[in-house]
């Protein structure tokens, strides 16, 4: 889920894919070693007279396993952080260090480090110089920061000049919200109440917007959820799923604003349809 999240990241920032990862070195080497002790064996067994004794050439058999099948796992564990580096645009180095646990804090500081940036949480395309280049988290989120002002300044307006709502009252544009109230030992996950929600609803329909360079709320995660919500038909046709160029507040970009104000507006026009439709077709759970 991180990987595909990241991945359209490094889409974005136009990396290319890095060459498959070399077989030579270690891995070779050690399957080398074990197919020459296997080879030895075989061949003292068919060629030398008399023949050797399977107790004096046990021991050399399986080393010659052993060394085979050390290779195999070196070169698959390769291949696996090369799988990491190349969905993730980072140096194979950086994953194998990582044991393939990339933090994702750490991500967005290590993914332009050697342009001395770092990326945004909330949108990925924002980007920042940091104080300290080497340093293991960003100092702070540059698509927070280029947003706040501009929206803070849109909802006084709005507020006080359509609404004509005046107070003496101080709003926070953003606040502390921890500590979080997390089930010990899991991840926040609200599915269960959204399928009790949905079945006891039969007419509630969801649309998910995501963004594709969403840092804060990954697009595939609310995938993954939706397409495990009760693996039923029933609760999965009643999903619609629309992408956009942007992060969190896609609709900052104009033409991601026009397909969003689009998509709600079909979405909502669908619904209706649906609950006229449903109003004319007898309800077989309804009392006659």
């Amino acid at each position: 889920m991180n990987a595909l999240r990241r991945r359209s990241t490094v889409w974005l920032m136009n990396f290319r894919d890095q060459p498959p990862p070399s077989m030579d070195g270690p891995p070779r080497a050690l399957r080398a070693l074990g197919l020459v002790a296997m080879a030895t064996v075989v061949g003292s067994t068919f060629f030398t007279d008399p023949k050797p004794s399977l107790h004096g050439d046990g021991p050399l058999v399986i080393v010659g396993i052993v060394l085979l099948v050390g290779g195999l796992a070196l070169a698959y564990r390769r291949f696996e952080w090369f799988e990491g580096a190349r969905l993730t645009g980072l140096s194979t180095e950086y994953v194998e260090q990582t044991n393939l646990r990339i933090d994702p804090g750490r991500f967005r500081k290590e993914l332009l480090r050697d342009k001395r940036l770092a990326i945004g949480r909330l949108d990925a395309r924002f980007t920042t110089t940091d104080l300290d280049a080497a340093g293991e988290q960003e100092e702070f989120d540059p698509s927070n920061t280029a947003l706040q002002g501009a929206w803070t300044a849109m909802f006084m307006d709005y507020v006080k000049n359509e609404l004509k709502w005046d107070t003496d009252l101080h709003f926070y544009s953003s606040g502390n919200v921890r500590p979080w109230t997390y089930d010990q030992n899991r991840y926040m996950d609200m599915t269960e109440p959204l399928r009790t929600t949905m079945a006891k609803n039969p007419y509630l329909k969801v649309l998910v917007a995501a963004g594709y360079y969403d840092m804060a709320t990954p697009f595939h995660g609310i995938e993954m959820n939706m397409w495990h919500l009760a693996y039923d038909p029933s609760y999965t046709q009643r999903f619609a799923f629309e992408y956009y160029e942007g992060g969190h507040m896609m609709y900052i970009r104009p033409s991601a604003h026009k397909k969003l104000a689009d998509d709600i507006t079909k979405f909502i026009a669908s619904t209706e349809r649906s609950s006229s439709r449903s109003k004319t077709t007898p309800n077989a759970a309804t009392p006659k």
